[in-house]
């Protein structure tokens, strides 16, 4: 007897648990699950609506590029017959200003017969600060919502640029390169270029055991506006090892100098003088101006 009281009383508890935890369906779930050609419900929802964005350069001229992003609706059931205009509102929480963006219009219309609308947001990048993430935020607030995707955050960034003056570049460089080998350069400003040595010389000592007796300086070729630089290949330095001289040449430079934090960061590949097989390959070395 216990037996069957106890069967009958977890039968009845167990059915109690799947009637309070069983799902109400709403209308939105109801639209899916139970698709109606003839159903006049829909509903709106914003198309990728979390996104974070920079604005760029162009290094043609150093000129800022505007960002320009698309808000789009998506229309959740049946097409309709007749254009739908949806308004945008402006989040108060937005820390974009109005004198940073502008909206190509100011409500998003879904044509007669179409499943998705845009407007083209733009934003006039000279007016934000630099470095500084902006929130552009928006809500569709309207009678259709979707239970998710009615509000849209943008997070919007100017790029930081500096363009790159020489002669602030003039001086002492220290860093490591991509062995953990210290290293330091020297730069300097002649005629109007810039010149470098000392690069390889942190392998060299530490890594051969060499003696540098010679060192050239090395004409950097340098792209003011990207901050990117060349070295043709040429004389490098001449070292001592065991009693003998040794002749180095370099090549295959390419580097990048970011005026902004001040850091110079360099690939190279060191060849005794005259051969085509590299001694050392691959070198990778970053610095940083000793003004600093």
């Amino acid at each position: 007897m216990k037996n069957i009281l106890r069967t009958i009383f977890i039968f009845v508890v167990g059915a109690v648990f799947l009637v309070s935890c069983e799902k109400k369906e709403t209308n939105f779930d109801a639209m899916f699950n139970d698709w109606d050609p003839n159903n006049t419900t829909y509903y709106l929802q914003f198309v990728d609506p979390v996104q974070t964005i920079v604005s760029a350069i162009d290094y043609s001229d150093g000129s800022l590029i505007d960002i320009s992003a698309k808000i789009s609706v998506a229309l959740l059931g049946n097409p309709l017959s007749t254009d739908l205009v949806i308004p945008i509102t402006m989040d108060p929480t937005s820390t974009m200003s109005a004198d940073m963006y502008t909206l190509s219009a100011t409500s998003i219309t879904i044509q007669a017969g179409k499943s998705s609308g845009f407007i083209t947001l733009t934003t006039v990048t000279e007016n934000m600060p630099i470095d500084v993430p902006l929130t552009f935020k928006v809500t569709l607030g309207t009678a259709n919502d979707a239970p998710t995707g009615n509000t849209l955050t943008y997070t919007l960034k100017r790029f930081k640029y500096c363009y790159t003056e020489l002669a602030p570049l003039v001086g002492t460089w220290s860093g490591t390169d991509n062995m953990g080998l210290a290293s330091k350069t020297e730069i300097k400003l002649e005629g109007g270029k810039l010149y470098i040595k000392g690069l390889g010389e942190g392998w060299m000592v530490n890594w051969w055991g060499e003696t540098v007796l010679d060192r050239a300086w090395l004409e950097m070729n340098v792209d003011q506006v990207s901050g990117e630089f060349t070295i043709d290949r040429t004389y490098l330095l001449t070292s001592d090892w065991g009693g003998d001289p040794y002749r180095y040449e370099i090549g295959n430079v390419s580097g990048v100098i970011n005026a902004c934090t001040n850091e110079l960061t360099v690939t190279y590949t060191i060849y005794y003088e005259g051969d085509t097989d590299p001694a050392y390959s691959n070198s990778t070395l970053t610095e940083h101006n000793a003004h600093d």
